[in-house]
């Protein structure tokens, strides 16, 4: 159907075409059987509509296990965390730094504000406190509420 809004394969909700550039949201194209398991790199046929951060979150999963409704709605609100991790991390580091980040979208592992104790605990190495998921609604000293 002609000019109908494109569904993510992957999350199931609608993908904006307008949405350009390197935001979680905006749009991008993933590959069905991805190049790195043998799948065609130029063959529109291996292609699906996605989400960026749903195509990155992806890697190279099977998309079976996406193929249920209950299944892309899991996905969606793992995919919603990382993208409200991401911001809180933003946030956070741009009131201690007062600088531009140095990375806007790393929906993986720590960026170099964050540390993790000996007992494994992780925490914010620019105040110290725990990190957001240890400890919900945590004021840094900083300002940040997470």
């Amino acid at each position: 159907m002609a000019g109908a809004t494109p569904i993510c394969a992957l999350c199931g909700h609608p993908v904006q075409i307008e949405a350009r550039g390197s935001g979680p949201w905006s749009r991008s194209v993933d590959h069905i059987i991805p190049v790195e398991r043998g799948g065609a790199e130029f063959a529109l046929s291996n292609t699906q509509p996605t989400h960026r951060i749903c195509n990155i979150s992806r890697q190279t999963r099977p998309m079976t296990e996406f193929a249920t409704q209950a299944q892309r709605e899991a996905f969606r609100n793992v995919v919603e965390g990382l993208v409200a991790v991401q911001r809180a991390k933003t946030a956070h580091q741009e009131i201690n730094n007062n600088e531009p980040p140095q990375y806007v979208f790393h929906p993986w592992g720590w960026g170099p504000n964050e540390a993790t104790g000996a007992d494994g605990t992780r925490f914010y190495s620019c105040c110290g406190l725990p990190d957001a998921q240890q400890a919900p609604e945590t004021v840094h000293q900083c300002g940040t509420t997470l």
